[in-house]
């Protein structure tokens, strides 16, 4: 590629939001480069491979990748629907609360799921249909809103359903307490219906009742899907689809610098990890990385207003995890679970007070919730046959783990050791969570990422997996939109709407594909 060549847009970050904008724009004819740091496409979507077994850094299902999902469609956009083979998911988790004794295996289906929670809880059956009779209808309004592409389809279809777009009203800005308390009287009944907040790190008075609703139902109607391969393999078909149709992806290079005039962005200044710099032209932009390092180090100081900038810095993060990863030698007929998500959940040790000693000690040892993935069990190509792979995965922040960082950026031989402490500490908990006693000679890899691992790599803020914190605070009062201050600027990607998720981001690259139609086209 030429020095000064000129692209009619440029997107950094070829995360799936950026793949599928890219996508969506080479499909209709336009120049697209895509600019990415890492040596693989795919930010949170990526596998790695220690020996003969294949690790996903953090997927465990996507919604919608059926006929008629959202993903499904999106792909519809670019002639892309068959190029991946999904593995239909039976039921999204097994949940066991020790505590009350409640081991339930949770349907995919919502009706399915409806009847299982009334055979455990048959007191609450009147709440239990009430509730997702009424916020069922709620999602499937919102997911035909955000389908719709004219602000005239949006407008028919409010007054069209206007009880269920009233609800909506009165939902989006609560957290999701103030709804099902309503409903459901049974304390034991609400954590197992909100159970999809522990994977966001929060509490039910924490979370926005319209990201639950929209999380835990979307994949009830549109099923949830592992993709075959690892979700590494789906963004490396996009990334080889992006190619085969004209576009261009210079891995290994990073931005370091927009070019601003009158409000516009004209180049990008860009950098492989050998120190070479190109500045390719640009007619208009797409940024897929964090919105916080866009505003901050990408744009010249003065290019963004104030208020936008700090609108950015006062929001919070959601949580980074520790994840370890574990290849064992353990035929998977020798476990005693057949299960792909098993979650165990103590219910009197899941307090904020808890949480806070464990994340800031980095003491894993008596987890609130141990979520465990046992892959092969869903997909086989994972490993060899007669062994296993399995992940754990626990919320946490940066904080604790800054301590091990140098001056210089570099890592301290105490991160290490600290690791190795981690390490045992996981490997005693999956080892009684699956009965193995002797898990730990059964190892042949095993590997921890921390939320310095998910920084690094993914560049999003404080090693973020979905963006913002999940609260009606800040996201729905205050939205951070697609559109930026500067004319031919779109953001996509975790950090704008929808937000966090596979099908939520590439959505946000298909939103953001519209908008830069609209800016080229002017």
């Amino acid at each position: 590629m030429e020095k000064n060549s000129l692209f009619d847009v440029i997107i950094i970050g070829a995360g799936m939001g950026g793949l599928t904008a890219g996508n969506i724009l080479v499909k209709k004819g336009y120049k697209v480069l895509i600019i990415e740091k890492n040596p693989k496409v795919g930010g949170y979507c990526v596998n790695f491979n220690r020996k003969d077994y294949r690790f996903d850094t953090n997927i465990h299902w996507i919604n919608g990748c059926g006929e008629g999902g959202m993903i499904n469609e999106i792909l519809k956009k670019f002639d892309a629907e068959n190029s991946m083979e999904f593995i239909p998911l039976k039921e999204v988790i097994h949940w066991v609360d020790i505590e009350h004794g409640i081991d339930f295996h949770a349907p995919i289906l919502l009706d399915d799921y409806v009847s299982e929670l009334i055979k455990l809880f048959p007191h609450e059956e009147k709440g239990i249909r009430s509730f997702y009779d009424k916020y069922s209808e709620v999602v499937r309004w919102l997911m035909d809103y955000m389908r719709k592409e004219s602000l005239f389809g949006k407008l028919g279809l409010f007054f069209s359903r206007l009880s269920t777009s009233i609800r909506f009203l009165r939902t989006v800005y609560k957290p999701l307490s103030s709804i099902i308390d309503k409903y459901i009287k049974d304390p034991v009944l609400k954590e197992t219906m909100s159970s999809f907040c522990t994977s966001f790190g929060l509490f039910r008075h924490e979370m926005s009742a319209i990201n639950f609703l929209m999380g835990e139902m979307s994949y009830r109607f549109e099923g949830a899907f592992y993709p075959k391969g690892g979700s590494g393999k789906f963004s490396q078909t996009l990334a080889d689809i992006f190619i085969t149709n004209g576009g261009k992806i210079l891995l290994n290079h990073q931005a370091k610098r927009i070019k601003i005039e009158n409000k516009k962005a004209k180049s990008v200044l860009i950098q492989n990890n050998k120190g070479e710099e190109l500045e390719p032209k640009l007619n208009s932009l797409i940024v897929n990385c964090d919105v916080t390092d866009f505003a901050t180090k990408l744009c010249p100081p003065g290019t963004l207003p104030r208020k936008y900038i700090n609108k950015l810095r006062k929001r919070q993060t959601t949580y980074s995890s520790i994840i370890c990863f574990m290849g064992l030698d353990i035929d998977p007929k020798e476990l005693e679970t057949k299960d792909y998500e098993l979650w165990l959940y103590r219910h009197n040790e899941n307090t904020p007070k808890n949480i806070k000693r464990i994340i800031k000690n980095r003491d894993y040892t008596n987890l609130p919730i141990e979520m465990i993935t046992i892959y092969n069990n869903i997909d086989p190509t994972c490993c060899p046959e007669g062994k296993t792979v399995i992940s754990s995965i626990y919320y946490t922040t940066m904080d604790p783990y800054k301590e091990f960082i140098n001056a210089d950026g570099s890592l301290s031989k105490e991160y290490r050791k600290e690791k190795e402490k981690i390490k045992k500490q996981f490997i005693d908990g999956i080892s009684k969570a699956l009965s193995i006693p002797n898990l730990e000679e059964h190892i042949e890899v095993i590997d921890i990422a921390t939320p310095l691992t998910l920084r690094k790599y993914s560049g999003n803020k404080n090693g973020a997996h979905l963006g913002w914190k999940q609260t009606p605070e800040f996201l729905m009062k205050d939205p951070i939109n697609a559109h930026t201050p500067i004319k031919n600027v779109v953001l996509a990607g975790q950090w704008t709407f929808p937000g966090g998720g596979v099908a939520s981001v590439m959505l946000s690259g298909y939103i953001a594909s519209e908008n830069i139609f609209k800016i080229l086209k002017k």
